[in-house]
C-alpha cells in the first residue's frame, strides 16, 4: 500500500469487523475479506441494470484487479479465479432459445404499460425487433421465448403479454427476482373532443374543470407554454388510473378536453371524487379534483 496521509484510514477498512456463514469470509468496512487456499483477498462486487463489476486486491502479493461485465451475470467468480485458479468459475447459463414469430404478433404488443404512476413500460418496434424502455432507464431489445413471453439479455428478467378473451392485450407481467408485477396497458385517450386554440401562454398548467360537479360531461382545460410530451390522466382516490384524457406530443397552445365520465374501457364511472393529473415531459405539473355525480 502506498504510504499516504490516508494509509491508516484505508488500512482500517480492511480489518475484519463481522463474520459470515462461511468461516473463510469476513466483512470489513465496505469490503469482503477472504482467507482461503493460502490467499488473502480483499474485494467487493456490485452492479446495476445490465452490468456487473468486481474489484479486489491481494495485499501480500501486491496484486489488484477490476472486472467489468456488460450483462447481469455475476463476475465475482471470474475475479477470484484470476487471483487463483483454485477458485472455480461458475457454470455458464445459456440464454433461452429465441422463437421466430410473425411480425404481426409483435406489433400487437406495441404500446405503453403503467406499473404505477410515473413508471411506464414503453414497447416499440424497430426493424424486426421488439424494444422495451422503462421510465428513467435505457431502451433494450427483448426476444421472443414464446408467442406471449419475451426475455431480456441484459438483465435476468422476462415479460409476459396477457390478452383478454377477445384477444386484446390488457397488461404485461414483469417476471424478475422471483416476483411478478402487472402493468396495465394504457389505451388511447378517452376524451371524445379536443379543442385547441393557437396561442402563446406564459405558463403551462391545468385549470379547474367545468362544470364541477358534473353529471353528463365536463371540460378539462390545460395550457402549454412550449411544445412537449403530455400525459393527462384521471385517478380514483386510491391512486389508480382509470382514464386517459391526453397522451403524446402537443404543440404550444390552449386546450379544452371534453370528458364523458367513462373509464378507458368505455364503462361509466361511479359517482365520487376523482383526481386529474397533468404531466409534461414526464414531470408532474399539477393535480386537481373533480366530482362526478350520477
Amino acid at each position: 500500500m502506498r504510504e499516504t496521509a490516508l494509509a491508516a484510514v484505508l488500512a482500517a477498512t480492511h480489518v475484519r469487523q463481522a463474520s459470515t456463514d462461511n468461516a473463510s469470509l469476513g466483512i470489513g468496512l465496505g469490503w469482503f475479506i477472504l482467507n482461503a487456499a493460502g490467499n488473502l483477498i480483499i474485494w467487493h462486487d456490485g452492479g446495476t441494470g445490465g452490468y456487473r463489476t468486481f474489484a479486489g486486491f491481494d495485499p501480500n502479493r501486491q496484486l489488484g484487479e477490476v472486472v467489468l461485465g456488460n450483462s447481469a451475470n455475476e463476475v465475482s467468480d471470474i475475479g477470484l479465479h484470476i487471483f487463483d485458479g483454485v477458485f472455480p468459475l461458475a457454470p455458464l447459463q445459456p440464454l433461452p432459445e429465441v422463437v421466430e414469430l410473425d411480425p404481426a404478433v409483435l406489433d400487437a404488443y406495441v404500446g405503453k404499460y403503467e406499473l404505477v404512476p410515473d413508471f411506464i413500460f414503453t414497447v416499440t418496434r424497430e426493424g424486426e425487433g421488439l424494444f422495451v424502455e422503462i421510465t428513467g432507464q435505457a431502451k433494450y431489445e427483448v426476444f421472443p421465448l414464446s408467442e406471449s413471453r419475451v426475455f431480456y439479455t441484459v438483465v435476468e428478467a422476462q415479460i409476459t403479454f396477457v390478452k383478454d378473451e377477445t384477444g386484446q392485450v390488457t397488461h404485461l407481467t414483469l417476471h424478475q427476482g422471483g416476483v411478478d408485477q402487472d402493468a396495465r396497458r394504457l389505451p388511447e385517450p378517452t376524451a371524445v373532443l379536443e379543442r385547441f386554440t393557437s396561442a402563446l401562454p406564459e405558463e403551462s398548467g391545468v385549470d379547474q374543470n367545468y362544470p364541477n360537479p358534473f353529471n353528463g360531461s365536463t371540460i378539462v382545460p390545460f395550457t402549454l407554454s412550449k411544445a412537449a410530451e403530455v400525459d393527462l390522466g384521471i385517478y380514483n382516490m386510491n391512486g389508480q388510473r382509470v382514464a386517459t384524457l391526453a397522451a403524446g406530443w402537443r404543440q404550444t397552445g390552449i386546450y379544452a378536453l371534453h370528458w364523458d365520465g367513462r373509464d378507458d374501457f368505455g364503462r361509466e364511472l361511479a359517482s365520487g371524487i376523482y383526481l386529474y393529473r397533468l404531466r409534461i415531459g414526464g414531470e408532474q405539473v399539477a393535480t386537481r379534483k373533480l366530482t362526478l355525480v350520477r
